[in-house]
């Protein structure tokens, strides 16, 4: 059995069931430090971090090591949800799960396990730029709220190179943080 684990007590709980464990992009692994952290607490591969630039593919590992190259990237993770707060979770599983930002801009909200991520409203895009993420030994596509049809052309982009959507991110994988 496996588990993807996005923080320590996952990683810890998930290990001791004796789940083949995978690091996900929220443990933040942003140096070599980190990803021998991880490795050493038993997880046999691990996606960087979100803040991760390009410069990630360069890093040292003792286990493969991922980038998330496609999807709506998690902007925050919040306790109260914003629209449980005001109009109820029902209405929000029926479809009216989005709030408008200040620029007008419609950020979808995914609600699990008492918690609520707020979607960045365009998607992180990679798949014109497929060369410059050599060094990477995989890559991770976040599908949350796509149809089966945007999926498999997504899908397919990644697998031959594709086109940006009109609006899209590139994250901050071309700024330097560190």
């Amino acid at each position: 059995l496996h588990a993807q684990a996005g923080n320590l007590g996952a990683l810890r709980l998930a290990r001791a069931h004796g789940f083949i464990l995978h690091g996900d992009a929220f443990l933040n692994a942003l140096n070599h430090h980190s990803l021998q952290a991880l490795a050493d607490m038993g997880a046999c591969d691990i996606t960087v971090s979100f803040e991760a630039g390009l410069w990630a593919r360069d890093l040292p590992s003792p286990v493969p090591k991922g980038l998330t190259a496609y999807g709506h990237i998690p902007l925050m993770t919040v306790r109260n949800c914003p629209i449980r707060c005001s109009i109820g979770c029902r209405r929000c599983r029926q479809g009216e799960n989005r709030i408008t930002d200040r620029k007008g801009s419609q950020l979808s909200l995914r609600c699990a396990r008492g918690s609520c991520e707020i979607e960045n409203p365009v998607p992180f895009y990679m798949a014109d730029r497929l060369a410059e993420l050599k060094g990477f030994d995989f890559l991770t596509l976040r599908f949350t709220g796509e149809p089966a049809e945007a999926c498999e052309k997504i899908w397919n982009e990644y697998q031959q190179g594709g086109k940006p959507p009109a609006a899209f991110t590139r994250g901050l994988l071309y700024r330097q943080l560190l």
